[in-house]
């Protein structure tokens, strides 16, 4: 379409994963028109590209007793939809961690269909390259599949990741702290019919062992089982990679290829062991998992002590209950629990760009330290951070007062519906 012929769209959102696509729907509900745009061919970004396969932090941590959600609204509506597209529901994990297990594929189909639902255009395999002010409106330019494509819009949600939006409207970037290292997951084929728990003992063991003794490759330390993934002789396992991620624009291509090899040579191993020999790797996840990214800098910035504190905050929108889960070079995550049965308020400002009018920041790209995004970065308060941007960003377009489209989020999701 040629620039300038295209209607203004009232709230753009970049990127469709969890956050994405939240805010989109919240948009949408609130009236305004919405233009959604994803790189890839699929709804759920890392949720889905690199089989995550677990919604952590829909739920608080609860030692005993029926899992209690975490928020209100629509993180809750996904949650449900989801258990009852699996037939899975929430399982009970370390130190009272609740997370929803899921198949990539249902993932997307649930998004894919609540999109649908809504007056929401939807662009896939569409990328964002430049944006720019132009009087009242955003002026952004796309690559949709093999064209370029201009759209004008009153308002821009960042849910791309990695800060990209907010990066090409000038936004303030938080100064780079040490990013979490990543993992990959693949599916592993002719494993021994053994419950789950008996499969995570043996990897552990053998993985101890093999490090021990030399026969094992020195990834493998950083080899887990995904949680809820097994099922009839089948896994997805994850392998951390033990690096220190720092930004650089050659890495994603240097992580991606030597992910891959890692896990094929810690599959290749483990079917060296004793009745192992049918062990197969029968897929791999089409990208690997970055943990963490670019961030923009907000009205507020969450801390983690904010977080593990499980503070309230007058302007809270949303609900951060997942511990900070820091992963470095080891094995293991450096954890820092909230209190059983308690989560953190997320509030306004911190999914509103400092100084830059109509951008709005939603999912791992909201305002907050490194420590705090090892918590808030998960699906579940994704789903929640990015609801609350999308419902800002389209109050603005109505011309809302701020304090009543928080008043509402707060009814929706913060207060409603818990339990």
């Amino acid at each position: 379409m040629a620039e300038g012929t295209a209607p203004i769209v009232d709230v753009l959102v970049v990127g469709g994963g969890a956050a994405g696509v939240a805010a989109a729907v919240a948009a949408a509900r609130a009236g305004v028109s919405v233009r959604l745009i994803e790189s890839n061919g699929t709804l759920g970004g890392f949720g889905t590209s690199a089989e995550v396969s677990t919604v952590c932090g829909l739920h608080l941590r609860t030692l005993d007793g029926p899992a209690q959600w975490s928020m209100g609204g629509f993180p809750r509506e996904i949650g449900e939809r989801l258990r009852a597209r699996t037939g899975l529901g929430a399982v009970r994990y370390h130190e009272g961690l609740t997370f929803l297990p899921y198949a990539p594929p249902d993932l997307a189909a649930v998004l894919d269909a609540v999109v649908a639902e809504h007056a929401i255009t939807l662009s896939l395999h569409t990328t964002l390259m430049s944006l720019a002010r132009h009087g009242e409106v955003w002026r952004a330019t796309t690559l949709a599949w093999d064209h370029q494509e201009t759209i004008d819009a009153r308002m821009i949600v960042d849910a791309s990741g990695v800060a990209w939006a907010a990066a090409c409207a000038g936004a303030e970037i938080q100064p780079d702290e040490e990013r979490q290292a990543p993992a990959i997951v693949g599916t592993v084929a002719g494993l021994p019919t053994q419950d789950a728990f008996a499969l995570r003992t043996w990897l552990l063991k053998e993985c101890v062992r093999g490090l021990r003794d030399g026969t094992a490759p020195a990834g493998v330390g950083s080899l887990s089982v995904v949680p809820g993934s097994e099922h009839a002789g089948t896994a997805r396992f994850k392998l951390g990679l033990p690096v220190r991620v720092i930004g650089d624009a050659d890495e994603p291509t240097m992580l991606e290829r030597a992910a891959r090899r890692a896990l094929a040579d810690a599959v290749d191993w483990l079917r060296t062991l004793p009745g192992m020999d049918a062990l197969r790797l029968i897929g791999v996840a089409p990208q690997l998992g970055l943990r963490t990214g670019r961030r923009a800098l907000g009205e507020v910035v969450v801390t983690g002590d904010h977080v593990v504190a499980a503070a309230g905050h007058p302007e809270g929108v949303a609900r951060g209950a997942w511990p900070i889960e820091h992963w470095t070079t080891g094995r293991q995550p450096m954890l820092r629990m909230l209190p059983l049965g308690a989560a953190c308020e997320i509030p306004a400002g911190a999914l509103i760009a400092k100084g830059v009018p109509g951008l709005y920041l939603a999912g791992r790209v909201i305002s907050a330290n490194e420590e705090a995004i090892a918590s808030l970065r998960v699906i579940g308060t994704c789903l929640g951070t990015g609801y609350a941007a999308g419902r800002l960003a389209a109050g603005a377009v109505r011309g809302e007062e701020r304090a009543a489209t928080v008043a509402a989020l707060r009814a929706e999701q913060v207060e409603g519906g818990l339990g």
